[in-house]
């Protein structure tokens, strides 16, 4: 890997991260999507070691040029900059990555590709991924007012207030626990990721009630975007001789 230099990450890397990741998603989708709290989030989270679980490599300049971490050795990140792909860099951060799920004795480890990545995809599967199914991210363009529905009966909705935290958490991972296979995350990791990021906007996330409180929940901390969709699929293998993890953006070679 010539002059490549790695190292674990540290929370003063978040902006050099973010600027790799966004490198990647303007290469595969033309827009840049992460953030910089999002960023924070991924390496803060409960249950994350940042000495063990994250890898950083530099090129010869010093500038990021590739990343991975691995979370409960169950899920997976690894984004390699456009210009340093295929040089086999994300081959080297792939199996690096399945060497840290092993140690963490791992049966399955997984992660998403956008689909229009279809070289991070091929990666995947050369290496025993599954397809384990899709999630679609949906935005419209807000051109003028929105017309509001007459609500349901015995339903009221208002915005997300102090007080709301806990009931919020039990609501979101009741409904998403229905997925199958689905870790449960506690309730600081859902904080983290949710309530306690700086994008989090109260004003814009709100709550509908019953007889029974929180019958529902929706939350933003980010303007609304251009209408589009686009579908992601999460790829998952079992962990016999070896625990495959591939890289979730654009093509790491």
């Amino acid at each position: 890997m010539g002059e490549l230099t790695t190292r674990p990450a540290t929370a003063e890397d978040v902006p050099a991260v973010q600027r790799l990741v966004a490198a990647c998603e303007q290469d595969l989708d033309g827009r840049v999507a992460v953030t910089l709290d999002a960023v924070a989030a991924d390496l803060t989270r409960p249950g994350l070691d940042l000495a063990r679980d994250t890898l950083l490599v530099f090129d010869g300049s010093g500038e990021l040029a590739g990343r991975a971490w691995v979370h409960l050795g169950r899920r997976a990140e690894v984004d390699v900059r456009p210009d340093q792909r295929g040089r086999g860099l994300g081959t080297r951060l792939l199996s690096w990555v399945e060497a840290r799920a092993r140690e963490l004795g791992s049966e399955r480890l997984g992660q998403n590709v956008a689909d229009a990545d279809r070289a991070a995809a091929g990666l995947l599967e050369a290496h025993g991924y599954e397809d384990r199914g899709s999630s679609w991210l949906l935005e419209i363009a807000l051109t003028g007012e929105p017309v509001v529905p007459a609500l349901p009966d015995g339903i009221t909705i208002r915005p997300f207030r102090p007080g709301d935290e806990h009931a919020t958490y039990r609501l979101t991972e009741d409904a998403f626990n229905e997925w199958p296979e689905r870790r449960p995350r506690g309730y600081d990791e859902w904080a983290r990721y949710n309530i306690d990021r700086p994008a989090f906007a109260p004003a814009f996330s709100p709550l509908a009630f019953d007889a029974s409180p929180y019958t529902g929940s929706t939350g933003t901390g980010a303007s609304p975007g251009p209408c589009s969709a686009r579908r992601s699929s999460a790829s998952t293998a079992r962990a016999g001789a070896r625990v495959p993890c591939g890289p979730t953006r654009g093509p790491a070679r």
